[in-house]
């Protein structure tokens, strides 16, 4: 597989179309949109809930396709490296943004009772690069077992829990 290029597509900092590429990117990434994912995508709104009209989702969804079939080799998988998912991710970076793509996204990676490794990736990628409050990790963890989640999540979120940030001083 290679990466995607620095020419792959930019956007304005927390712009609906940098909010909603993370959201096609969740919806993809395990290789297909399965139709629990599409009705999560509908439930919460989170089209809506970004400011992204129907024109400007299909715009998105069809420039993150082309950048990752730019990158696929012939039969090969199409993958976001490290890297650019980083650089995406930098794309956002206003907090109340950042914890409606990781509610959004956890919510349609275990929307079909499964979660792979890519997806597992992805909100990996998010949690390590957005720091969140202890209080919203420890919501995400209680979220993701009663959405009773597999073991890909379970690991990741109690790492991220033990990585946030206090919210308060510690009182010694």
């Amino acid at each position: 597989m290679r990466a995607l290029t620095r020419s792959a597509c930019s956007y304005p900092r927390n712009s609906p179309q940098a909010a909603g590429r993370i959201i096609a990117l969740a919806l993809i990434s395990n290789g297909e949109i399965a139709p629990s994912e599409s009705a999560i995508l509908n439930r919460t709104r989170a089209r809506e809930r970004i400011g992204i009209s129907g024109r400007e989702w299909h715009d998105v969804v069809d420039r993150l396709c082309k950048d990752l079939l730019a990158t696929a080799a012939t039969g090969s998988v199409c993958r976001v490296d490290r890297e650019t998912l980083a650089r995406w991710l930098t794309e956002v970076d206003d907090a109340q943004l950042q914890r409606l793509l990781v509610l959004v996204t956890l919510a349609i990676i275990t929307a079909d009772g499964q979660v792979d490794a890519a997806e597992s990736a992805l909100l990996g990628g998010m949690l390590e690069q957005w720091p969140l409050p202890f209080d919203q990790h420890v919501a995400l963890m209680k979220l993701a077992h009663r959405r009773k989640a597999n073991e890909r999540l379970e690991p990741m979120l109690y790492r991220s829990i033990f990585a946030a940030a206090p919210a308060a001083p510690l009182p010694f």
